[in-house]
């Protein structure tokens, strides 16, 4: 339960779900000992955080974030040695699952690593639906009933969702690593 619980409501930015769970991640590992990957005024809200990051992204007031230009905008942000006014300096890198497969959150959430979910709006028809993409963060899971908790920029607190229902929507998953 690291993972900040930053809101889309928190920036006057349109489509800022990218930059939200950018933050969100971030968040958690500035808490498990990168410092500066955000700033102390960015522990309440995120806000100026998921404004850097959606400069960094750059998230289209249409288009949003897309998975190239979300994993090149949390690397770009964590890794810059000069990035004003953060200074983080670090090795981060983003690696790309896609399907999303319950087995791979279990994986990643028992290695102590949140990770980024892309989910399109319905119908499932198309893995990104008609109406754009949704990024949330995934923190933890329930294994007998395949549930699987986020982190989701529109409600405070953590969301419950069978995954076997939300897979259809699935368009994968960014992990966002620390270099050893």
């Amino acid at each position: 339960m690291d993972v900040p619980a930053y809101l889309t409501t928190n920036t006057n930015l349109p489509n800022p779900c990218g930059p939200v769970a950018g933050a969100n991640i971030l968040g958690y590992w500035h808490k498990k000992g990168y410092p500066k990957l955000q700033l102390s005024s960015d522990e309440q809200t995120g806000a100026q955080l998921t404004t850097c990051l959606y400069y960094d992204m750059g998230t289209s007031s249409i288009w949003g974030s897309p998975v190239g230009n979300f994993r090149y905008g949390v690397e770009y942000h964590a890794n810059a040695s000069y990035h004003p006014p953060y200074n983080c300096g670090y090795h981060f890198w983003t690696a790309w699952q896609r399907p999303a497969t319950y087995e791979s959150l279990v994986w990643e959430i028992n290695a102590d690593r949140p990770l980024c979910i892309i989910m399109g709006w319905p119908p499932p028809t198309s893995p990104f639906g008609p109406y754009g993409i949704h990024w949330v963060v995934g923190i933890g899971y329930y294994q007998p009933s395949n549930i699987i908790y986020i982190r989701d920029g529109w409600s405070t607190g953590t969301v419950a969702w069978n995954f076997d229902v939300l897979a259809p929507y699935l368009g994968g998953y960014v992990y966002v690593y620390p270099s050893p």
